[in-house]
């Protein structure tokens, strides 16, 4: 895993957070990335899997 500050062609999971700009989250929308807020982002690492209610792209 990557944590990088731009959305890449190469972004898979964007995790944002409150102040998230919407630019950055259409760019990741458009990409296919899989878009999750911090909560489920850490259930991610907990668990292994998204939580049904995220955002997917």
């Amino acid at each position: 895993m990557t944590v990088r500050s731009e959305v890449t062609k190469h972004l898979n999971i964007l995790c944002y957070g409150y102040n998230a700009g919407q630019k950055k989250l259409d760019k990741a929308r458009t990409q296919g990335a899989i878009i999750i807020n911090e909560p489920d982002f850490l259930t991610l690492l907990e668990t292994g899997e998204i939580p049904e209610d995220s955002h997917h792209a």
